[in-house]
């Protein structure tokens, strides 16, 4: 819970039971454990007083975004699959970048699609030579892109087609196909390439690995990144046309709200579902996220903010808000997606809750009676 009022105190909480748990539990809750052995027994739970909380922090400001909210010595275990922060630094970036906020300055921050994650790893890749004047292509254009991913670029597109092709290989050999199907997915790629590619701990020899099982004398970093971008490149030229210029992030990145359950019902089910081409990416503030382990639709969004919300505490009355499908669940109801362009545009509407300025924009009134007391 973050928290804010009008004398101007902020701060957060991480409220909720929380387990404490034996030194030897090797789970930590990530997995059933074996009721019958008492190492696995909750040792009570954290007092309320030692959750996680921040409370006017020095230095004026509170940023969650899924990153880990506890420092090195917190005892207690929360968890381990926290977020990378690279969503949380952008906030920090942008807080910091402006002397003033204002309602307009926090909703470009919502909507920023800014990838950090991309720009730690473009230095890494930029080096790598091309085998084809259609891989020069694409690395002129990353030579100078700084990691937007907006939906009119092409380079967002090539890059993440680039990575998911690299970190596939690299992965495939060690995990075989049946742990791939579990383990693919950004969020656990992203620190793999970081290590590899900095050869952090002699980590390089990922590359060695997935480069000799494809083509036996490759052995490094710099022939697996050529191979990879070719490869991608390929795989795209068969689903857009035109140069790699030409491509755009949108085409692949777009929104898929799928209707439960009539998706999957055949014919009727595409009727229901709602879908936008959308920036972002995993990691942007504005996210994104995809799935890598889709063979069909890597790039696909199945993860993003349904509800985006800006509160005015000076006059309530002024605060916005936008959800991602429409006012009404009536597929027949022309308000159905009424909100989806909307959403997908980083716009608001206001946040009314006075009944006067309410019933001034009504369009009508829903009646709901019981069966048999219909007038």
């Amino acid at each position: 819970m973050v928290y804010a009022d009008v004398d101007g105190n902020i701060g957060f909480i991480a409220p909720g039971r929380v387990p404490i748990r034996a030194t030897d539990n090797d789970l930590h809750g990530l997995a059933p454990a074996p009721g019958w052995e008492a190492r696995y027994d909750w040792q009570g739970f954290v007092p309320f007083e030692q959750l996680p909380r921040r409370y006017n922090p020095a230095d004026g400001r509170v940023v969650t975004a899924n990153q880990k909210i506890v420092g090195p010595d917190y005892a207690p275990f929360i968890t381990s699959e926290w977020s990378l922060p690279y969503r949380a630094e952008r906030i920090g970036q942008m807080l910091d970048g402006t002397p003033r906020h204002s309602m307009a300055s926090f909703a470009a921050m919502q909507y920023d699609h800014l990838s950090l994650a991309a720009r730690e790893l473009l230095p890494l890749v930029r080096a790598t030579r091309s085998s084809s004047a259609r891989g020069a292509e694409a690395m002129r254009l990353l030579a100078v892109w700084d990691g937007n991913m907006a939906i009119d670029r092409a380079e967002p597109l090539i890059f993440n087609a680039w990575m998911r092709e690299l970190s596939r290989r690299l992965l495939l050999a060690p995990l075989g196909p049946e742990l791939m199907r579990d383990y693919f997915d950004q969020r656990n790629t992203q620190p793999l390439l970081l290590e590899v590619l900095k050869n952090r701990n002699g980590q390089s020899h990922w590359c060695r690995d997935a480069a000799s099982t494809a083509q036996p004398g490759t052995a490094d970093c710099a022939t697996l990144l050529t191979q990879t971008l070719e490869n991608s490149l390929t795989t795209l030229s068969h689903t857009y046309a035109g140069a790699p210029a030409a491509w755009r992030w949108g085409n692949a990145h777009t929104v898929r709200m799928e209707h439960r359950p009539l998706s999957r019902v055949p014919v009727i089910g595409r009727w229901f579902d709602l879908s936008r081409p959308v920036p972002g990416d995993t990691y942007t503030v504005n996210v994104g996220r995809y799935n890598f382990r889709d063979e069909v639709e890597p790039f696909v969004s199945r993860h993003g903010a349904g509800l985006r919300a800006l509160y005015d505490l000076a006059d309530l009355e002024q605060s916005r808000f936008i959800q991602s499908t429409g006012q009404s669940g009536n597929r027949l109801s022309p308000h159905y997606d009424d909100y989806l362009e909307r959403w997908a545009q980083g716009q608001t509407i206001p946040m009314q809750t006075r009944r006067a300025e309410v019933d001034k924009n009504r369009l009508g009134t829903l009646t709901l009676v019981r069966p048999g007391q219909l007038p």
